[in-house]
């Protein structure tokens, strides 16, 4: 009778330790998160980077979703260089530097926007106005749930790819995150390795719709405003192994990249 109960007893413990470690797995299962549309159904692949999800594609929509501070309205392209938001598309435009964007690659450069667009702002007055950060995340252009990187993201980003991080670099991380291919390979070229799937492009930039240095230069705009005028953007080039953060006039365009607001 006492070895049954004995018996028993080590079935219950041992339903109760296989019950307690089902509990826990369940628990520690983290969501995966391989893409992520837009409100126009662009689709982007996303890669996870240190504790931060990035899309790993330009973005290319022209309308702000339903969360955004400027919900469901759309941006229009503009000729002209202006503060006001507007967005060019370079994806067709070529330059000395762009023989090595292959058709596949150019559909992956998305659209260049002006700082006030990227923010979400209405009128070239408010992003004029804009000469700091923004006290919470700024979801702008971004996809629901989703929002433009801060400097400091777009730091932190590059130290958990090993970089060096200062004030207007992140020596080591610009070649870890480049494409492997699309850049222009002149004297000076330091090939890209895309360690962590980021792949960054070089898209260029455009006063207006006047793009340059397509396949040569990468830039995506932060929601920090640098108090002059400017703003702070994230750039690569591909004769340096540095991801670089400067300033850069509002009312020039770059691309943009998307990151997932923490729950």
């Amino acid at each position: 009778m006492k070895r049954n109960w004995l018996y028993a007893l080590s079935a219950l413990l041992i339903i109760a330790s296989t019950s307690c470690k089902k509990e826990q797995g369940a628990e520690d299962r983290e969501e995966v998160i391989s893409s992520v549309k837009d409100c126009e159904g662009n689709s982007y692949p996303v890669v996870k980077i240190g504790s931060q999800y990035w899309m790993a594609e330009n973005l290319r929509s022209t309308k702000y979703d339903t969360e955004s501070e400027r919900a469901n309205a759309t941006i229009t392209t503009s000729d002209e260089t202006t503060y006001a938001p507007y967005y060019t598309d370079g994806r067709n435009a070529s330059s000395e530097y762009s023989e090595e964007l292959t058709a596949e690659l150019r559909k992956k450069l998305g659209l260049l926007y002006n700082w006030a667009a990227a923010v979400g702002f209405e009128t070239a007055e408010a992003a004029q106005a804009q000469t700091e950060g923004f006290a919470g995340v700024r979801q702008g252009i971004c996809p629901n749930g989703w929002h433009l990187p801060t400097k400091t993201e777009w730091g932190t980003m590059a130290e958990a790819v090993g970089g060096v991080y200062s004030e207007t670099s992140c020596k080591g991380a610009g070649i870890k995150l480049r494409a492997m291919s699309g850049w222009s390979k002149q004297n000076g070229y330091v090939a890209g390795t895309d360690n962590y799937g980021f792949s960054a492009l070089p898209a260029g930039s455009s006063e207006g719709s006047n793009v340059f240095n397509i396949g040569y230069y990468g830039g995506f705009w932060t929601s920090f405003a640098d108090g002059k005028g400017g703003a702070y953007n994230s750039f690569f080039v591909p004769v340096d192994d540095e991801m670089h953060l400067m300033q850069r006039e509002k009312s020039h365009t770059l691309s943009v990249r998307c990151v997932k607001n923490i729950q």
